[in-house]
C-alpha cells in the first residue's frame, strides 16, 4: 500500500513539477525552482525504498531521499527569506549550503560509515520495503540541529515580516 501511495504521490510531484516548468518566467526565485526539481527526487527515494527487496537497494534509496531532505529545507527556508524580502549575505548563504552538502555527504556513507546511521535492518510488510531499527551517529544529530534552525529561521522571519509591514 505504501509503494502505491508514493507512486501517486511521485506522479502528482512529477505533474505539478511540469506545470510549473510551463508556467516558469525568468524572473521566478531560483529556489522555488529548486525546490520543484528536488521534491520529486525525494519522492522518488521514498518510493525506491518501499520496492527495496534488500538492505543495500533500501540504503541506496534512502540515500536520494536525504539528499531531498537536506537541500529541500535549505530551499524552503531561503525562498521564506527571499519572500519576507530578507536580504542573507552572501557567504552566509555559502555557509548554509556548505552545511547542507556536508550533511548530505554522511549520509552517503550509511551502510559503511556510522556518521549517519550506526546500524540498520530492513523489513519488507505486505510487499513494501523499510529500514528499520536504525542507530543514528552523530550526524544525524546535526541534520536535525539544522533541520530546527532553518524552521526557526524560517518562522522568524515570517513574524518580522508580518509586523513590519
Amino acid at each position: 500500500m505504501a509503494s502505491v501511495f508514493y507512486q501517486v504521490l511521485f506522479l502528482f510531484s512529477i505533474l505539478l513539477t511540469m506545470l510549473y516548468i510551463i508556467t516558469w518566467h525568468r524572473h521566478f526565485d531560483v529556489h522555488i525552482t529548486l525546490t520543484f526539481t528536488l521534491v520529486p527526487i525525494s519522492i522518488m527515494g521514498n518510493l525506491m525504498t518501499a520496492r527495496a527487496s534488500n538492505l543495500e537497494e533500501a540504503i541506496l534509496a534512502n540515500k536520494l531521499t536525504y539528499f531531498g531532505g537536506t537541500f529541500l529545507v535549505l530551499m524552503i527556508t531561503l525562498t521564506i527569506l527571499h519572500l519576507c524580502d530578507i536580504h542573507v549575505n552572501r557567504w552566509i548563504k555559502v555557509l548554509m549550503y556548505a552545511l547542507s552538502f556536508i550533511i548530505h555527504l554522511s549520509a552517503l556513507t550509511i551502510g559503511w560509515r556510522d556518521w549517519f546511521y550506526k546500524s540498520c535492518d530492513f523489513t519488507i510488510e505486505d510487499g513494501t520495503g523499510f529500514i528499520i531499527n536504525k542507530e543514528y551517529g552523530f550526524m544525524h544529530t546535526v541534520f536535525l540541529i539544522v533541520i530546527i534552525a532553518y524552521f526557526t529561521v524560517s518562522f522568524c522571519a515570517m513574524i518580522y515580516s508580518f509586523f513590519r509591514s
